[in-house]
């Protein structure tokens, strides 16, 4: 998954770029690509004169109409949303409906199963016992004779 992750473009890059001759400032350039053709009469196409003044038009550029869904499936997938598949009557938009209200109304839903209660993590049980050794009272009056004996003997 990584590898093909890597592959991914990161956003907003051009991905078309020219190199050499058809580089944006080579020299060469004008000499490779097609000079544009030249229009055919020499003389200038007369202007129109408008009937009624014109509303001077905003320094903002107009956007063209975004596309609905249906165009947008019919020009990537080539199917026609709109048509019937049974009879190849035309579709309409009678109501909106979640996922889960259709698919129960086409009888498709499952039941959801129950889930347990929600607890917390598992807790370790930490017990000294396991760990160390239980000292009893005997041990701890061992422990002391030996460490008076010890320390008489060292002085």
């Amino acid at each position: 998954m990584k590898r093909l992750v890597a592959l991914v473009p990161p956003a907003w890059v051009h991905l078309t770029s020219s190199h050499g001759v058809y580089a944006a400032n080579a020299r060469l350039r004008p000499v490779v690509l097609q000079p544009e053709p030249e229009p055919e009469s020499a003389t200038p196409a007369p202007t129109p004169t408008p009937l009624k003044e014109e509303a001077p038009q905003s320094a903002k550029p107009t956007r063209p109409p975004r596309r609905g869904w249906a165009t947008l499936q019919a020009k990537t997938f080539g199917t026609e949303v709109w048509k019937c598949p049974r009879c190849g009557g035309h579709r309409r938009v009678t109501g909106r409906q979640t996922a889960e209200e259709l698919l129960e109304k086409l009888g498709l839903l499952t039941p959801r199963r129950l889930l347990p209660p929600e607890r917390g993590p598992p807790q370790l049980e930490l017990s000294m016992e396991r760990h160390a050794p239980r000292v009893t009272a005997s041990d701890r009056q061992a422990l002391l004779r030996a460490d008076t004996e010890l320390s008489a003997t060292e002085k």
